[in-house]
């Protein structure tokens, strides 16, 4: 039994993740990716934590926002689905000063 709850105890913290966020960049997981119709239609990407140090406004307070007019939509979009998924770390470079956080590009490392 101590076993299982040393188990379960160490999962339940390895799935707390946090972003690591600069003036034009995250490093984190992603906690929801939320396709849209609004504004021409997009996603928008919640990432995991804390947002603060961005220097942008996030919709809502806590999503960012990649439109179907980006040059790489459906190929970033794949990344973030990946990440989502996998609960693989991505780095989201956001255009500064964007209303919506708007994402320039997103890279995943290995």
């Amino acid at each position: 039994m101590k076993k299982f709850l040393s188990i379960l105890v160490l999962l339940s913290i390895s799935h707390f993740s946090s972003a690591d966020c600069t003036a034009d960049r995250c490093t984190t997981t992603v906690d929801r990716v939320y396709p849209t119709g609004a504004n021409n239609g997009g996603v928008y990407i919640k990432p995991a934590g804390s947002l603060a140090g961005i220097n942008c406004t996030p919709l809502g307070g806590i999503y960012f926002t990649m439109y179907k007019s980006h040059n790489v939509f459906e190929e970033t979009y794949s990344l973030l689905l990946t990440a989502l998924v996998t609960q693989k770390e991505v780095t989201i470079r956001i255009i500064e000063g964007t209303d919506s956080c708007e994402v320039a590009y997103v890279y995943i490392d290995n």
